[in-house]
């Protein structure tokens, strides 16, 4: 049996819009930087930042993941046993969760994956790269009215 689906104008324009802009990579701003430091016994004492004017696009089917280009650097008062790293800066792929709102990146010196979030005790500063990956439209809206009302949501 055939199915009839009604689409407003919005509807299309949006599904259009979507379409367009799918796997065209976004270039990210100075405005949407962050930065979050992992610092623990059995963590690498990290930091990862956007790189701007690196790229950002969804993740090839999770529409609520960005894939972006993002630094990761040992810290320079790096306590650890590996202290030859202090200071090393190394180009990664990083991940934004727009539900889950953690990033994560995969250390590329030992192949760990490093999750930064606000509950793991991080250091993390990033409303502006939040309000940013809303405004481009790489997080999706979800059932929030404004814009506004969804950053407040990631902000608490």
């Amino acid at each position: 049996m055939k199915r009839i689906i009604r689409l407003t104008e919005s509807d299309l324009a949006r599904i259009v819009k979507r379409v367009i802009n799918e796997g065209q990579p976004t270039k990210i701003p100075s405005s949407a930087s962050f930065g979050g430091e992992l610092k623990g016994e059995d963590t690498p004492w990290l930091s990862l930042t956007a790189m701007v004017g690196g790229t950002a696009n969804n993740l090839s089917g999770y529409a609520d993941v960005i894939e972006f280009d993002a630094r990761l650097r040992y810290v320079k008062t790096y306590g650890g046993a590996d202290k030859q790293n202090a200071g090393k800066v190394m180009n990664v792929k990083a991940y934004f969760g727009c539900k889950t709102n953690k990033f994560t990146a995969k250390n590329p010196s030992d192949g760990t994956t490093q999750i930064f979030g606000r509950e793991n005790g991080d250091n993390l500063s990033y409303s502006s790269f939040v309000d940013w990956a809303l405004t481009s439209g790489l997080c999706p809206k979800g059932s929030y009215t404004s814009q506004e009302d969804l950053a407040n949501a990631y902000r608490n």
